[in-house]
């Protein structure tokens, strides 16, 4: 396997790591791909059963109340962070209908919360650059080696971004940003303890007029 035949985030990953791991990129790629081919690759069925045995296996250790929840996401944030991997930044087509509505304005503010890798708002930012459009993105996350690479992401593709990390102690936690003309909120609201609350700050947080994409998995 070369790099070449992964999709972005996944090269970017090997470049990344390599650089974090003071490790050639060969190397880096040999693990990579390793990884890959021990669960027939990190979207697979192997996988999803590979996690689900792992989270049985650390429940003596945490459980997903509310004093503990950010707990167990770590021993599992490795795993997801590969699984986030598999998914390529989302190709926005040019009849999307976010991408019409929006693309008469100059500035178009974004934000992503609960964003792992955040594949469809970078999909968003890089459509409106290619119009020449200025792009100002934030993200809002926990604290995980996934969020680092994150920020190594958007600064290789070039685009204008806020990070904001949510301390684990931080109820309701949302950033003061600027209006946003699109928001993404995808399967975060099923994870968080009274909802409602987060609903407002983000309803505070988008123009009148704009588009909030989310759901629930």
């Amino acid at each position: 396997m070369s790099d070449k035949m992964l999709n972005t985030l996944q090269g970017y990953f090997v470049h990344w790591n390599a650089e974090r791991l003071n490790i050639s990129i060969d190397e880096s790629l040999s693990r990579f791909e390793k990884s890959l081919h021990s669960v027939d690759g990190h979207n697979s069925r192997t996988f999803k059963g590979f996690s689900m045995v792992a989270y049985d296996l650390y429940l003596p250790f945490h459980y997903d109340d509310e004093n503990s929840v950010f707990e167990s996401y770590q021993y599992h944030s490795n795993m997801h962070f590969l699984r986030q991997l598999a998914w390529p930044i989302n190709n926005i087509e040019d009849n999307d209908l976010i991408f019409s509505q929006l693309s008469s304005n100059e500035q178009i503010n974004m934000f992503d919360f609960g964003c792992g890798l955040s594949q469809l708002c970078l999909g968003y930012a890089l459509k409106f650059k290619e119009l020449g459009k200025k792009v100002t993105v934030s993200l809002i996350d926990i604290p995980t080696l996934m969020f680092d690479f994150l920020k190594y992401v958007c600064h290789n593709l070039e685009i204008k971004t806020d990070f904001y990390e949510v301390p684990y102690d931080g109820e309701h936690f949302f950033p003061t940003i600027d209006k946003c003309q699109l928001g993404i909120v995808t399967e975060v609201f099923e994870h968080l303890y009274n909802p409602c609350e987060y609903f407002k700050k983000i309803n505070s947080s988008m123009d009148f007029d704009g588009f909030m994409i989310t759901n629930i998995n």
